[in-house]
C-alpha cells in the first residue's frame, strides 16, 4: 500500500488503561462522535512538551475491526469492467491509499495508519471538524435537520462582512457560502487527482469552525485513475444520492465524473430543501425508481439561480450535466461577492 509522504504508517499497536483513562499508542481516547456501518470515530487527544511548553493536539480516530472486515465479501467491476472478488478490509486499504493522496483544504486530512499484523483493530489519525455534519436525516419527521451551529456561523459571518443580500433567503446564503467550496473539492478530486468519491451527501460533509471549511470525508467507495474513456459498471454509495445511471447499468458502463455532480445537485438541494428529490417513503428502491422516470420537481421558492443549477445537474443525461468547473461558474455561486474576494476574507 503506498500511503505517499503525507501519511505515517505506525506498525505498532500499544493499548494502555491508566484509571479511567484509555490510550491507543499516544492518543488519549475519549467520547464517540461518530459511526459507521464497519468504524466508530472517537476523539482523541495527543499531549506532549515542546521548548517547556505544554500542548494539545485534538484529532478524530477511526477504528475498524478487520477480522469482521475480511468476512464482508463482495463483487465489483474494475475499471476495465472485469468482475473481482474482494472483503471490505481490501476497500478499507484502498481508501487509505486514495486518501492520502489528497491534500486540499476542503477535505478531511488523513495523519496516521496504525495497524500491526497482530492486532485485530486499525485505526486512521483525522483531522476533526469540529461542528460535524451539514445535517442529520430525522426518521420520525422525515427530514433533513440542519446543523443549526454551522448554519449560524456562516450566516453571522456572512453578515459581519457585508454578504448578505437582500431578497435571497437566509438558507440560499448559506447553502452558496459551503457548496461552492464543495464544488471546489469536486473539481480537485476530478481534474486534480483523477479521482471520484462515489458517496457525497451531506451526512460525508463536515464543517470546521477553526477556518470557516467545508471537510469531504469518507472515501469508502472512492475510485481512483479515472481518465476521460472510464467507465464504471457497479454501483457504490447511497441510493437516494446516487445518479440514475448508476441504478441499471447499460452494457456500455457510464462516464464517473456526472454521478458526482448528481450528487453534488441532490446534496444542495436536499440541504435547503430539507429531503431529498425524488423522495419516497416507500425506500430506497422507490427512489431509485422515481430518479429514473419522474420529472424533477423544483419547489417554487427556490431562487431562479437556484432553480436554473438544479435543472442543469440533476438532468438525466449525464452528457449533459454540468461538470464541477461549470458548476462553479454558474450564476448561483457568482452572485454578490466574487469567490476569490471571498477567500481572502477567510484568509484574514
Amino acid at each position: 500500500m503506498d500511503l505517499g509522504k503525507s501519511v505515517y504508517w505506525n506498525d505498532e499497536v500499544k493499548i494502555r488503561i491508566e484509571g479511567e483513562k484509555k490510550y491507543v499508542n499516544e492518543f488519549q481516547v475519549f467520547e464517540r462522535i461518530g459511526r459507521g456501518a464497519y468504524s466508530k470515530v472517537k476523539r482523541v487527544v495527543r499531549e506532549y512538551t515542546d521548548n517547556g511548553q505544554h500542548f494539545q493536539d485534538v484529532y478524530a480516530m477511526k477504528m475498524m475491526h478487520k477480522p469482521t472486515l475480511v468476512k464482508e465479501r463482495a463483487l465489483r467491476y474494475d475499471n476495465n469492467g472485469q468482475m473481482e472478488m474482494i472483503n471490505n478490509l481490501d476497500k478499507v486499504y484502498n481508501e487509505i491509499e486514495l486518501w492520502g493522496r489528497i491534500n486540499h483544504a476542503f477535505f478531511i486530512k488523513i495523519y496516521e495508519l496504525i495497524d500491526a499484523d497482530e492486532h485485530d483493530y486499525l485505526y486512521l489519525i483525522l483531522e476533526i471538524a469540529d461542528l460535524g455534519q451539514l445535517a442529520s436525516w430525522d426518521y420520525k419527521q422525515e427530514l433533513y435537520i440542519r446543523n443549526q451551529a454551522i448554519f449560524d456561523l456562516v450566516i453571522n459571518w456572512l453578515g459581519e462582512n457585508g454578504l448578505v443580500q437582500e431578497g435571497i433567503s437566509e438558507v440560499e446564503q448559506v447553502a452558496r457560502f459551503i457548496f461552492r467550496q464543495l464544488a471546489e473539492a469536486v473539481h480537485y478530486l476530478h481534474e486534480e487527482l483523477k479521482m471520484i468519491h462515489r458517496d457525497i451527501k451531506l451526512d460525508n460533509i463536515l464543517f470546521s469552525s477553526k477556518d470557516m471549511r467545508v471537510k469531504l470525508t469518507d472515501f469508502t467507495v472512492s475510485r481512483g485513475d479515472i481518465g476521460d474513456d472510464t467507465r464504471l459498471f457497479d454501483s457504490e454509495g447511497t441510493p437516494s444520492f446516487t445518479a440514475p445511471e448508476c441504478h441499471i447499468v447499460e452494457e456500455g458502463g457510464y462516464k464517473p465524473k456526472p454521478t458526482d455532480m448528481w450528487s453534488f445537485g441532490v446534496s444542495l438541494y436536499a440541504y435547503v430543501q430539507q429531503i431529498v428529490p425524488f423522495y419516497s417513503s416507500g425506500g430506497e428502491l422507490e427512489m431509485q425508481i422515481n430518479a429514473r422516470t419522474k420529472e424533477l420537481e423544483i419547489p417554487p421558492t427556490f431562487s431562479p439561480e437556484l432553480k436554473d443549477l438544479m435543472s442543469k445537474l440533476l438532468t438525466k443525461d449525464p452528457d449533459a450535466r454540468l461538470s464541477a468547473a461549470e458548476t462553479l461558474y454558474h450564476p448561483f455561486f457568482q452572485m454578490g461577492l466574487p469567490p476569490a474576494e471571498i477567500d481572502q476574507l477567510l484568509q484574514q
